[in-house]
């Protein structure tokens, strides 16, 4: 499971070269970002933009490779949007520091109320196609480079993120 993966995997420095994490695979090869599975509910997001053997820029947590690619896929995701079912359980992030309930009320209200937030986490515009208008999802950004993303354009307070990206430090 995630636990102590995403805790040493979130404290590397951007673009640490990709074979310094998890073993993965491309999933999904992108102008701006790459995708990379570590089959088990972790992604990396590598540009090659930015140095030799797929430098990670960040590390994602996401409930299947359809949220992976719905999320961070570059050109932007064209495929179906009814969700398929789950293949990876929603992780605690209690050991890194964010809150056991990660609700959308739950996490808007840790964000705001953060001292490192200052108040600041927000709802970002939703990210929808330019094609057809369909939303893609929402977010709500943490502090210190951490987003949490929601399939709802306006979530619920009871919503569950579909996944959640930690921009490495640096």
């Amino acid at each position: 499971m995630m636990g102590n993966d995403i805790q040493k995997l979130i404290t590397l420095p951007a673009w640490t070269p990709r074979a310094e994490f998890s073993p993965s695979r491309l999933l999904s090869d992108g102008r701006l970002v790459s995708i990379f599975s570590c089959d088990n509910g972790l992604y990396l997001m590598t540009n090659r933009n930015f140095g030799d053997n797929d430098p990670v820029w960040a590390v994602g947590w996401a409930e299947s490779d359809h949220w992976a690619l719905r999320v961070w896929g570059s050109p932007t995701y064209a495929g179906d949007l009814k969700s398929p079912p789950a293949q990876w359980a929603l992780p605690s992030l209690v050991e890194v520091g964010r809150p056991g309930d990660l609700s959308y009320a739950s996490v808007v209200a840790y964000e705001k109320g953060h001292p490192e937030g200052k108040g600041a986490a927000g709802l970002v515009t939703a990210k929808f196609r330019f094609t057809d208008g369909e939303i893609l999802h929402s977010d709500v950004n943490g502090y210190a480079g951490v987003t949490y993303c929601y399939e709802a354009a306006k979530p619920k307070a009871a919503d569950l993120p579909t996944a959640i990206e930690f921009r490495l430090p640096g």
